[in-house]
């Protein structure tokens, strides 16, 4: 198979997107590998979106085929139908508001071309500001995912860095069509998000394929579905964002539920991605339980960080990990 010969369809949830579709879907159009055809779904939208797609697709060399929800489906279910209604041999996701680079299909068939049994493809993504300018960092930059960080991701337990921080932005993501070919339980889709989930999904068996150039200007304009991942490394604004108990809770349910799922599918596993979720698991609960007082509570933290929970758990900043467990309370009176 050869990069010409590979069918790429471009999936496109819309929604009130009128301000930035055409750009984008230009800039698809320009493309040096042109996609077998771009499928949109649109969740209701009440602006220009519609007309602005309908002018492009009567002009348009490449299909361009628009699915209008009859119930608002909300950004999961929008871009599931958007994906199930694709006929490519793969399938490229794209957000209504962002810019292609004009090469990013055909770095994305050369990846399958050099990785033909990947199941994902991850790419990265320059962040701007609205007017296109970049920030001067990159999405795998400002999530910490470093050269280092890639090359450990690729040769090793790939789960364990999608447990850590979720790498699959659905900006950033291709795969084969036969992802969905088999209904995903629908409860860890929800959990996990579409596009978090065909992360998780992909991890298990570590089939996940890095294209480490940035294929996509990533538009922050102040009203994205998910915003910018920017770390602000001032100490006392990383320590603040701490999980709350909220939020560890919601962590470890899905963690659990993952691993029953994990459990039951047999083969396909990647050796020690079984093991990884249970000592993530584990790590997690022991987070979880530590004691109320901060008095008592940083004897226990320099015991879990000196024997590698808070690794498990970041693997970017662990020791902040640790100094936000140290310095917040667990509650609010003491």
């Amino acid at each position: 198979m050869t990069d010409n010969t590979i069918k790429i369809s471009v999936a496109i949830a819309t929604y009130n997107g009128a301000l930035y579709i055409e750009e984008q879907v230009q800039s698809i159009l320009s493309q040096t590998l042109m996609p077998f055809e771009i499928v949109i779904s649109d969740d209701g939208s009440t602006d220009e979106t519609l007309s602005i797609l309908e002018k492009l697709s009567t002009s348009s060399t490449v299909p361009i085929r628009i699915h209008r929800n009859q119930n608002k489906q909300g950004v999961t279910g929008n871009f599931m139908n958007a994906m199930r209604h694709c006929g490519g041999d793969y399938i490229a996701l794209c957000d209504q508001d962002d810019v292609w680079v004009t090469d990013k299909l055909a770095e994305l068939a050369k990846g399958f071309n050099d990785a033909p049994t990947a199941q994902l493809m991850l790419s990265d993504a320059y962040i701007t500001n609205a007017a296109l300018i970049k920030s001067g960092k990159t999405l795998w930059q400002e999530l910490g995912f470093t050269p280092s960080n890639q090359h450990k991701f690729l040769i090793g337990n790939q789960l364990e860095f999608m447990l850590r921080k979720n790498l699959s932005w659905g900006l950033t993501l291709c795969f084969p069509r036969h992802m969905l070919e088999h209904d995903d339980p629908k409860h860890l889709v929800d959990l996990w998000k579409f596009d978090g989930w065909l992360g998780i999904k992909a991890a298990i068996s570590s089939s996940i394929y890095l294209c480490p150039k940035p294929l996509t200007y990533y538009r922050q304009h102040g009203k994205n579905d998910v915003g910018n991942p920017k770390l602000n490394y001032h100490p006392l604004l990383l320590i603040s964002r701490s999980f709350d108990d909220q939020s560890f809770q919601k962590q470890l349910n899905r963690c659990e539920q993952l691993l029953a799922y994990v459990e039951t599918i047999g083969e396909g596993i990647h050796p020690g991605n079984l093991n990884a979720l249970k000592i993530y698991i584990s790590a997690l609960k022991r987070r979880m339980a530590l004691p109320k007082s901060r008095w008592v509570r940083w004897m226990f933290i320099l015991k879990h960080f000196l024997q590698g929970d808070y690794s498990i758990m970041s693997y970017s900043l662990p020791i902040l990990s640790a100094l936000k467990d140290v310095v917040l309370s667990k509650n609010t009176s003491e």
